[in-house]
């Protein structure tokens, strides 16, 4: 790690301006749906919000009173629910002092899932 870098890394707890991909055989592991069915029941009950950066948009209703204490994510998703493409889940905005988004999708018989922080998705999209 460089010095030039290392407050940022500190302060971002890892995820400042890096990014994590993980790539993984499509075929040996759950599909993207069923990961997305998953993290809808983690942060069960959400409410459909304007599409946000090209992408369906849920928000967990009522954060902070529904499920206290239990991490629950925004959700947007390319595609149908019933077939996504992929999706990516982040931390609320003030939930966490660094929010943290992952994006997972599959292409061809792969797997890719990449963290990275809140603040490099695009605005205004």
């Amino acid at each position: 790690m460089r010095d030039s870098n290392k407050d940022e890394f500190l302060y971002e707890r890892g995820f400042g301006n890096t990014v994590s991909i993980l790539i993984d055989n499509a075929r040996r592991t759950t599909s993207v749906r069923f990961r997305l069915q998953v993290a809808e029941e983690i942060g069960n009950p959400y409410i459909q919000q304007p599409n946000e950066y090209g992408l369906k948009a849920y928000a967990p209703k009522g954060f902070g009173t529904f499920n206290p204490g239990r991490t629950r994510d925004e959700i947007h998703i390319d595609g149908d629910k019933a077939d996504p493409k992929g999706f990516i889940t982040c931390s609320v905005d003030g939930s966490v002092p660094s929010p943290t988004c992952t994006y997972e999708f599959a292409d061809e018989d792969l797997l890719v899932t990449t963290d990275f922080n809140k603040k490099h998705l695009p605005t205004g999209v």
